[in-house]
């Protein structure tokens, strides 16, 4: 997703259209294979959206901008997914 340049921006202003509705359909899949009670499917499918673009709006924000993360952007997404998987298992 990084290297299409506004696609996050795409994927929230047009969530009817083709490339929305298969990011939408994968993070469905993606609770219902992590387990996630169906009660709180909906909203932990919606966080994980936030999450995701919101990280590749930040990245390609960055991209070419000085800044002072030391973090790969890999690494960056990882440790923020680890976060909130966590968070999820918590509550």
């Amino acid at each position: 997703m990084l290297r299409i340049d506004g696609i996050a921006e795409v994927l929230q202003t047009q969530p009817a259209k083709g490339a929305a509705r298969q990011v939408d359909a994968l993070m469905q899949q993606l609770v219902v294979e992590a387990g996630v009670p169906p009660s709180r499917r909906e909203s932990a499918r919606m966080l994980l959206m936030i999450f995701i673009l919101g990280s590749v709006s930040l990245e390609q924000a960055l991209d070419g901008l000085p800044h002072q993360l030391t973090e790969s952007p890999e690494s960056r997404f990882a440790q923020g997914l680890d976060m909130l998987i966590a968070g999820l298992a918590a509550t």
